[in-house]
């Protein structure tokens, strides 16, 4: 048969090739050896809960628990004064501007685009609650008061209250083109604060009054007292009622650098803001110490806590800080 008279000139071919098999095996191990680098096995590496780059932009403090809330949906919480941190994982990645507590589990947190957050557990579980009446719009601080009722600020006129635990929100004032920076409530009485020096009171939530605040430039917090109202904005402005907020003067403050948030506490109050500016008044609001929270520190802040006797900002940096005199 044609096929058979071929067979044997196959067997030298394959005996040749056979013969190339050790050369080929030896020269790839050669190869691996000095050509093939294995990567060594390195340990996971935990991430800090709070890093160089994070950003926060609310905190509160309750029980001698503290929470801070910030970029990309984050939520940390600090049980010795703002040493140390631990992450709470949570259901956004849109930033969160505020937090409030009424106990050591009840908590909500707000942000962008509408967002707000509301844990029955300390904030081991954080659940999205969808809030119609913000309409998308930013929100840019809230405040618990009495059990179950927070009030919320934010662009676009946003005013909103919640009697649920953040549940469910209702619009308490029509939208605007002002925004609303902070909230104080106290028996009945509201006061807000927002862009362009604007102040607006109300008792009770229905009816609303525009209250002269004497300056133009945006009002950032503000504090509600029996018998004493504080608010603090940019360029260093600080203004006091003594009236429940139906009249306003100002207050030398001894700095320019904008404020961003005030707080009482140990007889008096302190405020932060930019640069680094950390400021102390006495109890009645009249007179102010400006500082740093150190000499060489120039990072903004934004919102303040005090737990246990700490003072913690949020802001560029997170932690404890010393107001003046301290």
């Amino acid at each position: 048969m044609p096929i058979g008279q071929h067979r044997p000139a196959a067997r030298p071919l394959a005996g040749w090739l056979a013969s190339l098999a050790p050369i080929v095996i030896i020269g790839g191990l050669l190869y691996a050896a000095f050509f093939v680098q294995v990567a060594p096995e390195l340990p996971a590496v935990e991430q800090p809960a709070v890093g160089p780059r994070d950003r926060f932009y609310g905190v509160t403090a309750i029980d001698g628990q503290l929470w801070a809330v910030g970029a990309l949906g984050k939520v940390v919480t600090s049980d010795d004064g703002g040493t140390r941190w631990r992450v709470q994982p949570t259901p956004l990645r849109t930033h969160l501007q505020g937090i409030a507590a009424w106990d050591a589990r009840r908590l909500v947190a707000v942000g962008n685009a509408g967002a707000v957050l509301v844990s029955a557990d300390g904030g081991a579980r954080w659940e999205a609650v969808d809030t119609p009446a913000a309409d998308g719009r930013k929100f840019l601080r809230v405040r618990a008061f009495e059990p179950g009722v927070a009030w919320a600020t934010g662009e676009y006129g946003m005013v909103l209250s919640s009697t649920d635990y953040g549940h469910s929100w209702q619009e308490m004032m029509p939208a605007e083109d002002v925004g609303w920076n902070d909230v104080a409530v106290r028996d009945g009485r509201i006061l807000v604060v927002g862009e362009f020096g604007r102040i607006a009171r109300s008792d009770g939530g229905g009816q609303w009054q525009d209250v002269p605040s004497g300056v133009e430039s945006s009002l950032t917090s503000v504090w509600l007292g029996p018998g004493l109202a504080l608010a603090v904005g940019l360029d260093g402005h600080v203004l006091r009622s003594t009236d429940g907020g139906a009249s306003w003067q100002p207050v030398p403050s001894g700095t320019r650098e904008h404020l961003f948030s005030i707080e009482p506490g140990e007889g008096g109050f302190v405020a932060v803001g930019n640069r680094g500016v950390v400021l102390r008044g006495s109890a009645d609001g009249t007179r102010w110490q400006a500082g740093r929270a150190t000499d060489s520190d120039f990072a903004w802040r934004t919102s303040l806590a005090r737990s246990d006797g700490h003072w913690v900002a949020a802001g560029q940096r997170l932690g404890p800080i010393h107001p003046p005199g301290t």
